[in-house]
């Protein structure tokens, strides 16, 4: 009874270092292209004969939701985008790999009135960035910083994407920049 209670223990301890094990395995995955051009990314290694390059990531940093799962599948992080007919793929250069909307900060310094702050508001809760909203009214010193930081008075909205600072509400100069905050940097 007592040398049954001691494997029991010991296959108890096998298995928590198999799980731990697992987990810091998990924290990375492979990205590599195959011979029709598609990028794949996923936990295992390629398979042998693997045209081009294939690359190792480490995802420790990541939040839970972009680890990659278990089991080896293809990611897509974006739907395919299509190509200009006759556009040659470059196959050094594989797909950047894109963070969701979520991980991109947003201020804007607003008012309840303006009607371009709504078209900015509905857009940005539309994709789904991580937005900070400063209703000027309410609360002015934080406007009149960004007013001083520019060198002179505006209107509003004033739109902050990381940094970028933009006044008014364009919606593709503002796209473009959080398109540009979603690509992953290893």
């Amino acid at each position: 009874m007592r040398r049954d209670a001691g494997r029991i223990a010991v296959m108890g301890l096998i298995v928590l270092g198999l799980l731990a094990a697992g987990t810091a395995f998990a924290a990375e995955y492979y990205q590599w292209t195959d011979d029709k051009g598609n990028v794949h990314i996923s936990n295992s290694p390629p398979p042998a004969g693997v045209r081009g390059k294939a690359k190792t990531h480490d995802l420790t940093d990541a939040p839970a939701s972009q680890k990659p799962a278990q089991s080896p599948a293809r990611i897509s992080p974006e739907p395919a985008r299509p190509r200009a007919s006759g556009a040659v793929r470059d196959e050094s250069k594989p797909e950047p790999l894109l963070l969701p909307y979520s991980r991109v900060g947003v201020t804007m310094y607003s008012t309840t009135w303006c009607g371009v702050c709504t078209r900015a508001r509905n857009y940005f809760n539309q994709i789904g960035v991580s937005l900070t909203e400063i209703d000027v009214e309410k609360e002015p010193a934080p406007f009149r910083e960004v007013q001083q930081k520019l060198g002179r008075k505006t209107g509003v909205p004033v739109i902050d994407v990381e940094g970028k600072v933009f006044i008014g509400f364009s919606k593709s100069a503002v796209s473009a920049e959080i398109e540009k905050r979603r690509i992953a940097r290893f």
